[in-house]
């Protein structure tokens, strides 16, 4: 079972904002937009595992203590670079991602006897779509550099997820085999 641990965007006016982003894409066809519905923040891709690891994983992350906190998606950006663009993203402001990357600290620590630690820096985004053709395409550039300090809006996050993911044809479904609730405080 391929799995991760999330952080689902609920916010409606961030996904109509999304959407609206995405219409400005309307002309191009290599462009697959992610669905606003399955909009979220990767904290830990775990990969493919056993299903008698489940239970594990959940009580090592139940053990986690940590405030609500809110994002702001503040910005726009691609991956890995404007020259060889295969993802487009949202990204957080500084505040965001410090908070995002302590969550992703102590969830890495919970699950170090389980997982080994991500051996690349945690980076805050939320992916709004993924290029089908690498080649250079000056007008997906230039979309992304008018709309680099796009706000959407802001996401409270009041819990976390362990994910399920099955590849379709169609991309991916996601099924929620846990939710971990976050604390009023530390």
């Amino acid at each position: 079972m391929r799995t991760f641990i999330s952080i689902d965007i609920v916010n409606p006016v961030i996904k109509q904002k999304v959407l609206e982003f995405q219409e400005k894409f309307s002309s191009i066809n290599t462009v697959k937009f992610i669905d606003p519905a399955q909009l979220h923040f990767t904290i830990k891709f775990l990969g493919e595992i056993d299903s008698f690891l489940i239970n594990d994983v959940i009580l090592q992350l139940k053990r986690i203590k940590f405030r609500k906190f809110t994002v702001k998606l503040s910005s726009i950006g691609s991956f890995p670079n404007d020259q060889y663009i295969s993802i487009i993203w949202a990204g957080v402001d500084s505040n965001s991602v410090n908070i995002l990357q302590s969550l992703s600290k102590k969830i890495n620590e919970q699950l170090f006897n389980l997982f080994p630690s991500d051996t690349r820096k945690f980076t805050a985004h939320v992916t709004l779509a993924r290029i089908k053709s690498k080649k250079l395409n000056s007008e997906i550039v230039n979309i992304l550099h008018k709309n680099s300090q796009l706000f959407f809006g802001q996401n409270i996050v009041n819990n976390f997820s362990f994910k399920s993911s099955e590849l379709t044809p169609h991309g991916p479904v996601y099924s929620t085999l846990y939710d971990f609730t976050l604390n009023e405080s530390d």
